[in-house]
């Protein structure tokens, strides 16, 4: 198609979409401006969930029923909490051996003979295993 031809039926489109927009909402705004400013809408009443100062008033957000504050800790869940018992843990992730220089991926870290990780001095890195 030639570029003047693909012109002429875009400008073609576009005026007719133009003039329908205009047609519709000229014809269909001037019916209903009447009615939108002669009609009083009641507004419903919103309580007011915060103070007029710029502070929050924590008494009417807790009676919104939104749930509780995440930044107050609950002293009955704390308390019943599982106890966890913190002995070290060493997850050996790979060993890369080398006869001059093997080294090992012990929690995530890259770690060789000597370096201390959770407590534990690395003392030597072999083919298959680390002590």
């Amino acid at each position: 198609m030639k570029p003047v031809i693909r012109k002429i039926i875009v400008f073609s489109t576009l005026s007719a979409a133009v003039a329908f927009l205009y047609w519709h909402f000229s014809s269909g705004l001037i019916e209903n401006r009447a009615e939108i400013t002669t009609a009083e809408t009641p507004r419903p009443a919103t309580p007011r969930l915060h103070a007029t100062a710029g502070t929050i008033d924590m008494t009417a957000y807790a009676e919104a029923g939104w749930g509780r504050d995440p930044f107050v800790r609950d002293i009955i869940s704390d308390s019943l909490a599982p106890v966890v018992d913190e002995k070290p843990q060493w997850i050996l992730g790979g060993i890369l051996y080398d006869d001059k220089s093997p080294l090992a991926v012990i929690n995530r870290k890259i770690v060789g003979p000597g370096d201390i990780i959770n407590g534990a001095k690395v003392v030597k890195i072999k083919r298959q295993s680390v002590t």
